[in-house]
């Protein structure tokens, strides 16, 4: 062979070194570097790496161009084989100082199997022995299946790490079709198959040497099992070595003797295994499914212990393993001890299992909970969810929300068995990843980042990402080895190049900030921060759209910067959520939504975000996107405060000073769970005229007047101020406030205090200022007006009432107070009142002695000796008693020509059996459907009154008393009168007393729907005159308001087309005082409507623009002029680009303005969007156009003096005076 052919093995190793097929490792980066061990081809060194952990390397003696083949041919077959858990890893090659190469491989802590099973001399259980047994046979026939012998089996190179078996040493081995010239003994005699002894003749070679194979190595493996159940080396005695009359006496069937109690089946095994003649051996495979038999058996007979015996001696893990390393120990409590867990499943189906199947069911659950923890845990940091505040409650909410599936049974995995298990596998990056993340975050164990360091440390090693990306941020926060920004940096740099959205956003935050030895480079950072957010990292979206927001390293954009936000809230980040609700709250590249504002920073703040609390508290003192609540104001304040900040603390004590002034709070501890009620307190010495209308069973009644308002207020007072009448008007105030939505229930307005003499300083005089009804009680209302009511009012009367009911039963409330004296009636409409014995439905089950109410309505049941609570059906028998006291104030009888359907109603209502009493809305359905039916019915009368009553058309249209009667009928409009619009009513000089014009023409809609209204519809429109005049002038007034601001645009419109740009907030201003016009309330409408239109939203932007009746804010108003702008607001455009020509300076910046200008530009004096449809010039736009193209660079696009010339002459064919000279100097230089 030639040199250079014999060179060919060095260079291979070189090859290889240099196209990184595995890595390399820097030799003077080893330290502590010692001799464990010789072999037949070198010694075998243990090394520190890099300070992190031990390594082993193994060397090769004489190395020579033979002993790099060696080199090689051992390479090979490692590689072929490293993804064995049983087989020692290869990480990769060094060279020492004289240039020898040395294998980087897998440390072995417990040594050779010889020395371990010394140490451990009869303490392992026979499961411990099975166990290792296995193992070794399972990585024997995983070289057998991949074409391998080994051919140098024995206990000094079958290693031992952290009690698992590992095979090692492949100089020996060969492929199959190689093993066939080999002549010289090698290894320990003991362990050779003793046919390699003997010489045999064929015919065409008198002597051939039996060659190394498979059953070889099966001959080996049934010494070594052997060995495992003895704990010694084969023949051997102390102080003695092998010799030549070993090798005879093996040669003639001499074996070792089988260890007493060794079980029968794995004696008979090892003996079969080293039996003379190879064909009778099994063969690898076969040995592996008898030990796994053999095991089976053993786990079987010991179910309701496995879980306990996983460690038989101090950090031992007694396993069985097959290819994926997973143990015995895998198997959870819960199944075990099931009848239908795994185990029990395997017995009922053993027969129909292999023995894959087998192991596969008992192995693999923690492996398979680990590498899915792990790609959690990649996710979640990968897209920016991993804060360090959660991280430790993520894995506990996802170990117990991720069941495995295994046969019919669900596996749950405790986090205290997973962390067992970790320990006991550590031959994987995933696993030793996950070791150190459990340490790092201190889950089932304390917090240790020296250990969590040095296992990502050595994880990252095998280019594992997260083990990479988390060393870089223990470099970055100094966690368990000190603190050095720039190494993270360049750790971070390695995750980020391979495209990982966890390492870009690290960097994306290095640049934004800065650290010492990187300058802060806000272009870099957005840039980062850019392909972090495309591949999906929350917390790199919500930083970008700072950096939208602010223009910081990018141009400022806010419509950009306000998506972003919302996607980052989209995906659930607390943080997003709240800047999302300030884009809203401020128009930040949307429309100003203040009700969306709330519902934001609300979601903000129930997933903890602090910042939100400040806010929404502030949204509640003002009432903006929310109805205003100073009591949920001062709370969020309160928890803002606790968090350290100090403006919600200052406004905390402002807010609780104006309470205790303008506002009461009613206490009672002890009765009502300490519950507060915000209320709004009315000083009593501003009541005026003060009667006494009513008493009942609790207090007294008072009519009297506010102030100097016409309108009266009904005073509720206790007879009787001790505790339980206190009790009784905290429960009717919490009552109240829930139902008072409801028509036909009498409104609360707040509460006073008498000043009355002769008080208890402790309990004072509490009165209840509500709604008066002028009608007085049904009682009172049914005697005066009984005779006048027709069939129609009583059935609206009960209707209302039923409806009432009905209400506080949906509201869950029972009133149990129900007669006639408090049920009133205000301007002919029900109004259910006197809430004070009303119970929630779970409060209804105490006993109570006393029997309150009038008698002759309380539900009959209520009499038995039997503890019955009152209920919603009680509640129906008080709607019978009141519907036949509706019909003629009698009780027991049915009222002559009472309508059947009536009578039925209100009979099955005070029936005996409350079982048998309809509900209250089988009562308002039924009640509406007698009304529908009468109405019906008298169809064809209606409309013949209608007929002859508007035939008196003078008659009613002169009339100055529109009537409303006391049943709610409305007298009858004329023939033609649904064909007229209000305007012809007026222009014929039709006086309406009570109605005033209206652009919906009120009054004939109720002539023209007359027939599909009720009663109740009719009189609501006819009744409530003086509020419709008051909304009608507010209509009037906003109307005002909105002409008004369109004539303002208008003028600003015109002084800028006009060029007439100098002083222009002045030129605004007298505008406004010459026009009468109140600035400070055209401000305040133009805050309350950004939702109106483009124009207002512009003109508050231009407001805040100068600062006019406001603040000056230059962010805010070029956020009114981007959200007008993307209504195509053509004056918004152009502010727009005169902010960014004006306020900043960079070439980006003018690009903007330039692209604005072309915008308005272009619309080439077309309709604008102002209102009216009025004609907008763009003359004013086109001519800083033509400036942009006239100076080319300087302002952000390429100099172009044609289009200057074309833009300047269509502003100065619009009277551009100043486009006018800019185009005359320009073609002058053109000439």
């Amino acid at each position: 062979m030639s040199e250079n052919i014999k060179n060919e093995w060095i260079d291979w190793i070189e090859e290889a070194i240099t196209k990184e097929y595995f890595k390399y490792y820097d030799y003077s980066q080893f330290s502590d570097v010692s001799v464990i061990g010789t072999g037949g081809f070198g010694k075998v060194y243990r090394a520190n790496w890099k300070n992190s952990k031990y390594l082993a390397l193994k060397s090769f003696s004489n190395f020579n161009n033979a002993t790099a083949k060696e080199v090689v041919h051992e390479l090979k077959l490692q590689r072929d084989v490293d993804f064995h858990n049983n087989i020692i890893s290869f990480y990769g090659i060094t060279a020492d100082e004289n240039k020898k190469y040395l294998f980087v491989l897998e440390y072995a802590d417990g040594g050779t199997l010889k020395q371990y099973l010394k140490k451990y001399l009869n303490n392992l259980t026979w499961d411990n022995k099975f166990n290792l047994a296995y193992q070794l046979a399972s990585a024997v026939s995983c070289l057998h299946n991949e074409g391998i012998v080994h051919r140098d089996l024995h206990s000094g190179n079958v290693l031992v790490h952290q009690n698992n078996i590992k095979l090692a040493d492949f100089g020996l081995s060969k492929r199959l079709g190689d093993a066939t010239t080999q002549s010289t003994f090698f290894g320990v005699i003991p362990y050779i198959d003793p046919t390699r002894f003997s010489k045999r003749k064929n015919s065409t070679d008198p002597i051939i040497v039996y060659t190394l194979n498979k059953m070889s190595d099966v001959y080996s493996v049934g010494v070594l099992l052997w060995e495992i159940s003895s704990y010694r080396p084969p023949f051997y005695t102390e102080g003695e070595s092998y010799d030549v009359s070993l090798v005879v006496e093996i040669s003639q069937g001499h074996r070792e003797t089988v260890v007493p109690n060794t079980p029968e089946e794995y004696s008979k095994l090892y003996i079969e295994c080293w039996d003379g003649e190879p064909c009778n051996r099994p063969t690898i495979n076969q040995v592996v499914e008898r030990l796994k038999t053999i095991l089976m058996k053993s786990i079987i007979l010991k179910t309701n212990s496995i879980a306990g015996n996983c460690f038989s001696l101090p950090e031992f893990e007694m396993n069985f393993l097959i290819e994926d390393n997973s143990s015995i120990d895998n198997i959870s409590h819960n199944s075990l001890n099931s009848l239908h867990g795994q185990i029990s499943q395997i017995i009922n189906n053993f027969d129909a299992m292999n023995t894959q199947e087998i192991i596969d069911t008992l192995a693999t659950d923690l492996e398979l909970v680990a590498n899915k923890l792990e790609s959690f845990i990649f996710k979640i940091t990968n897209e920016g969810k991993n804060t360090l505040g959660l991280r430790k409650q993520y894995i506990f909410d996802y170990l117990s929300k991720n069941e495995l599936s295994k046969g019919a049974v669900p596996v749950t995995i405790a986090p205290e068995e997973l962390f067992k298990w970790l320990l006991c596998h550590q031959n994987k990056p995933t696993y030793i990843f996950l070791l150190g993340y459990f340490y790092y975050l201190g889950i089932e164990t304390n917090i240790n980042h020296k250990k969590s360091f040095d296992l990502f440390f050595d994880a990252s090693e095998s280019m594992h990402v997260l083990s990479q990306y988390f060393v870089g941020e223990c470099y970055q926060l100094g966690n368990g080895v000190e603190k050095k920004e720039k190494i993270a940096f360049e750790h971070f740099k390695r995750v980020a190049k391979k495209g990982h959205a966890m390492g870009q956003l690290k960097l994306g935050t290095i640049y934004d900030k800065g650290i010492p030895g990187i300058r802060k480079n806000s272009r870099k950072a957005a840039n980062w921060y850019e392909k972090a957010a495309d591949n999906g990292n929350n917390l790199a979206k919500y930083n970008l759209a700072f950096m939208y927001k602010d223009g910081t390293g990018v141009c400022k954009n806010y419509k950009k910067a306000f998506s972003l936000f919302k996607q980052s809230a989209e995906n659930g980040d607390p943080d997003g959520m709240s800047m999302l609700g300030y884009c809203y709250n401020n128009g930040v590249g949307t429309p100003i939504d203040k009700m969306k504002a709330f519902e934001s920073y609300q979601k903000a703040v129930k997933l903890g975000n602090i910042s939100a609390q400040y806010n929404l508290a502030l949204m509640y003192e003002a009432g903006e996107g929310i109805e205003k609540d100073i009591d949920e104001a001062i709370y969020w304040y309160k928890k803002a405060s606790e968090q350290g900040d100090r403006d919600a603390e200052n406004r905390l004590k402002l807010l609780e000073e104006i309470k205790k002034e303008d506002e009461m709070i009613l206490f009672k501890g002890n009765f009502h769970n300490s519950k507060l009620f915000h209320i709004k307190h009315y000083e009593y010495n501003h009541f005026k005229n003060i009667q006494e209308i009513g008493i009942g069973g609790f207090g007294k009644v008072y009519r009297a007047k506010w102030k100097k308002s016409p309108k009266y207020f009904a005073l509720k007072s206790l007879l009787n101020i001790d505790e339980d009448a206190i009790k009784e008007l905290v429960n009717e105030i919490e009552l109240q406030r829930e139902v008072i939505f409801h028509d036909n229930i009498i409104n609360f307005y707040g509460i006073t205090i008498s000043d009355q003499e002769n008080q208890s300083n402790d309990i004072k005089k509490y009165l209840l200022v509500m709604e008066y009804a002028d009608g007085g009680s049904l009682s009172h209302y049914l005697k005066e007006n009984f005779k006048n009511l027709t069939w129609k009012d009583k059935f609206n009367l009960a209707n209302q009432l039923a409806s009432a009911v009905s209400c506080l039963h949906d509201e869950d409330i029972i009133h149990r107070d129900l007669h006639s004296n408090n049920v009133l009636i205000s301007k002919n409409i029900i109004k259910l009142a006197d809430f004070g014995l009303s119970k929630r439905i779970e409060e209804t089950t105490q006993k109570k002695k006393d029997i309150f109410g009038v008698v002759p309505y309380i539900d009959p049941k209520k009499f038995s000796n039997r503890s019955y609570s009152l209920n919603k059906k009680k509640g129906e028998s008080y709607d019978g008693s009141l519907a036949i006291q509706i019909i003629q104030g009698l009780r027991e009888t049915a009222v002559p020509d009472t309508p059947v359907e009536y009578v039925k109603l209100y009979t099955e209502c005070w029936n005996d059996n409350p079982d048998n009493r309809p509900s209250t809305h089988d009562v308002v359905e039924r009640l509406n459907f007698i009304i529908n039916q009468k109405q019906d019915e008298n169809l064809d009368e209606k409309l013949g009154e209608i007929t002859n009553q508007t035939e008196n058309k003078d008659t009613i249209l002169n009339s100055n008393n529109f009537e409303v009667s006391s049943h709610g009928e409305l007298s009858k409009m004329i023939q033609d009168f649904d064909k007229m619009d209000v305007n012809q009513i007026l222009n014929e000089n039709i006086t309406l007393n009570n109605v005033e014009k209206s652009s919906r023409g009120e009054l004939s809609r109720i002539v023209q729907d007359f027939d599909k209204m009720d009663t109740k519809e009719i009189m609501e429109s006819m009744t409530s005159t003086s509020e419709e005049i008051i909304n009608n002038k507010n209509i009037s007034s906003e109307n005002d308001l909105i002409i008004k601001v369109n004539k303002i645009t208008e003028f600003i419109f015109e002084v800028l087309n006009k060029r007439n740009s100098s002083n222009l907030k002045q030129k605004i201003l007298d505008y406004i005082n010459n026009q009468k016009m109140n600035s400070k309330e055209i401000c305040n409408w133009l805050c309350d409507n950004q939702n109106y239109n483009s124009n207002s939203i512009f003109l508050f932007g231009f407001f805040n623009f100068y600062g006019i009746e406001t603040i000056k804010d230059n962010e805010k108003s070029i956020n009114l002029f981007i959200n007008a702008s993307e209504q195509d607001f053509i004056l918004a455009q152009y502010f727009i680009g005169l902010y960014y020509q004006s306020e900043y300076e960079t070439s980006e910046n003018k690009k903007l303005a330039f692209e604005y200008y072309e915008k308005v530009a272009n619309k080439d004096c077309a309709i604008g969007q102002l209102m009216v449809g009025y004609c907008y010039d763009c003359g004013l736009a086109m001519c800083n156009l033509g400036f942009c193209y006239k100076y080319g660079k300087s302002v952000g696009i390429e100099k172009d003096i044609d289009k200057a010339i074309y833009w300047y002459k269509k502003a100065t064919e619009q009277g551009d005076l100043s486009a006018q000279i800019e185009l005359e100097e320009l073609t002058k230089k053109s000439d």
